[in-house]
C-alpha cells in the first residue's frame, strides 16, 4: 500500500529465484513472514526465516536469493529519512539505520517480546491501509514511531552482554518473553526446551507449579488474546486464525467460543455494533 507517509508493500519470491530490491532515497524494514531466503547487502550475506528483520538504508540494495521449493513472503515498510517522527532531542528514532549499528544489527532474529509487537504493528498498518477511518495519517504515524522506538530498543538490548539463565531454576519470564514472540507460529516445546536449556519436561512442571495452569492452556489463552486485537482492529477472520498461529479454522473456532462463549464471527459483529453505537453517540453531542 502506498501513501504519503510511507509503502507498506508484500513481496511475494517464488521458489528458486532472486528478487533485487533499491531502497532508493528511503530506509526500509523487511519483516520475514514465511519462508527462507537468503539476503545478500554490499556482499555480506544473511540467512533470513520466518519472523526476521533486515535492515535497509537509503541508495542500498538486497539481494533475496530463495533457493527453496516453497515462496517467501516478505513486508517491505519504506519510509523517507526526513519524515517528522516527533522524535525529540537525543532520543532519535532512526539510530538502528546507522552505520554502526547496521554493521552489527541489520538482521534482526525474532527472539524477543519487542519483535513481536513490532509484527503485531505492522499487521496494524496493514489493516489500516485497507480502510479510510478518521484520523488515518496519525495513527499510521504514530504507528510508524512506535514500530521504530520498539525496534531501537530491540537493537540496544541486543548490545548489551547476553543475560545468562538463572541456574537455580526455571525463569517464568523466559517462558513468557519466548510465547509472545511466537504467537504467530506453532508453538515447539522442542524448540522451547533448546531455547530456555532446560527438558521440556521440567519446563511443564515448573510451569504448571508456578502458575497454575498448564502451559498449553497458557499460549492458547495468549493466542486467543492476540486474536481478540486483531478482530477489533478489522482484520478479517480468515486471516486472523492464520496471524494466531491456530493450524485451522476450525480448531481455532473451538477454542474460542469456548473461552468467550461467543463464536469469532460473533466477537467480530459485537466489535462492529459497539463501534457503530459509539460513532452515533459521538454525532448526537454535537
Amino acid at each position: 500500500m502506498t501513501n504519503a507517509i510511507y509503502t507498506l508493500k508484500e513481496i511475494d519470491i517464488n521458489s528458486n529465484s532472486i528478487h533485487k530490491y533499491n531502497s532508493k532515497d528511503n530506509y526500509t524494514i523487511f519483516y520475514f513472514r514465511k519462508g527462507h531466503c537468503i539476503s545478500v547487502i554490499n556482499e555480506e550475506t544473511y540467512s533470513c526465516t520466518n519472523h526476521n528483520y533486515i535492515l535497509l538504508k537509503d541508495y542500498e540494495e538486497v539481494y533475496f536469493n530463495n533457493n527453496t521449493d516453497s515462496i517467501c513472503t516478505i513486508y517491505a515498510l519504506s519510509f523517507n529519512p526526513n519524515i517528522d517522527l516527533n522524535s525529540i532531542k537525543d532520543e532519535s528514532l532512526l539510530k538502528c539505520f546507522n552505520l554502526e549499528s547496521l554493521n552489527k544489527f541489520r538482521h534482526i532474529p525474532s527472539h524477543s517480546e519487542g519483535a513481536m509487537r513490532i509484527r503485531t504493528l505492522l499487521v496494524l498498518l496493514l489493516v489500516e491501509d485497507k480502510n479510510n477511518h478518521y484520523a488515518s495519517n496519525t495513527f499510521k504515524i504514530n504507528t510508524l514511531s512506535m514500530i521504530l522506538v520498539i525496534l531501537n530498543r530491540v537493537v540496544i538490548e541486543s548490545m548489551m552482554p547476553e543475560k545468562k539463565f538463572c541456574k537455580k531454576g526455571l525463569r517464568l519470564d523466559h517462558v513468557f518473553t519466548y510465547v509472545n514472540a511466537h504467537l504467530t507460529e506453532d508453538i515447539s516445546l522442542d524448540k522451547l526446551s533448546e531455547d530456555l536449556f532446560f527438558s521440556k519436561y521440567y519446563i511443564l512442571h515448573e510451569f504448571k507449579k508456578k502458575t497454575g495452569i498448564s502451559l498449553y492452556k497458557y499460549i492458547i489463552k495468549r493466542k486467543l488474546e492476540y486474536s481478540k486485537t486483531l478482530i477489533e482492529s478489522g482484520m478479517p477472520i480468515k486471516e486472523v486464525y492464520h496471524h494466531c498461529g491456530f493450524g485451522d479454522y476450525s480448531n481455532f473456532f473451538k477454542v474460542f467460543k469456548r473461552e468467550y462463549g461467543l463464536t469469532p464471527k460473533q466477537y467480530y459483529n459485537q466489535v462492529i455494533n459497539k463501534n457503530i453505537l459509539a460513532d452515533l453517540n459521538v454525532e448526537l453531542k454535537k
